[in-house]
């Protein structure tokens, strides 16, 4: 009769539960054995009072995800549409913010203010750009600062327009309130868009801080550590 190896028989745990690897990080503290329950109940406790501070994680991770599909499309416009400076300018800043916001976002799993500030500055400038470049515009289209691409495409569209109904005024009205309108939300999104998004950083911060400096040093330890 074969004799059988008695390791075949006997799973190997991958790794070991939550709660043993939280215990043994505080062992390397000279805190021994497993979580007495007292211990874990202050655990459990702290991770009711961070769930809603770390919400602001998934909150930059999509405004990440908006931000980069918005400038990278805002590129492609500018660049094979009618050229435009400043809407390379734009699009490419608006990239370079969602990836801040993105890298930022996950250094938030681990208790980083300094995290939440970078996001308050990204969001700071982004709105400055916004309120900026649209103010630009709006002051191109009152001046009839217009590249020489620009104008024949306004003008191929008012002779479309005129030949439908409507008078060459008229439809240049048009247009000009139409633009107006457009860079005039690029300047309100940037006042209050990244400003709203601005303010929700700052008051999680606080709220971070908060948490940080009336929480035991342990369980902040192996929150960063990710064991509990």
């Amino acid at each position: 009769m074969e004799s059988m190896d008695p390791s075949s028989t006997v799973p190997i745990p991958s790794e070991p539960p939550r709660n043993e690897r939280a215990a043994s990080l505080l062992g390397t503290s000279g805190t021994a054995g497993p979580l007495s329950r007292e211990q874990i109940a202050q655990i459990s406790a702290a991770k009711r009072e961070l769930t809603p501070i770390l919400k602001c994680q998934k909150v930059a991770q999509r405004t990440a995800g908006g931000l980069i599909s918005a400038g990278i499309l805002t590129v492609i416009l500018a660049f094979f549409g009618s050229f435009s400076i400043t809407g390379l300018v734009m699009g490419l800043w608006m990239t370079v913010a969602g990836f801040i916001e993105h890298w930022q976002g996950q250094r938030i799993h681990h208790l980083k203010p300094e995290a939440l500030t970078i996001l308050i500055r990204n969001q700071l400038l982004l709105g400055a750009m916004f309120v900026v470049l649209g103010s630009w515009w709006m002051l191109e289209v009152r001046l009839g600062w217009m590249s020489a691409t620009e104008k024949k495409e306004i003008h191929s569209v008012i002779t479309a327009m005129s030949t439908v109904g409507g008078g060459a005024r008229a439809v240049t009205s048009l247009i000009t309130s139409i633009e107006y309108i457009a860079y005039g939300s690029i300047v309100a999104l940037g006042l209050c868009g990244q400003g709203w998004l601005s303010l929700y950083y700052v008051h999680r911060r606080n709220l971070l801080k908060k948490y940080l400096a009336s929480t035991p040093e342990w369980i902040i330890s192996l929150q960063r550590h990710d064991t509990i």
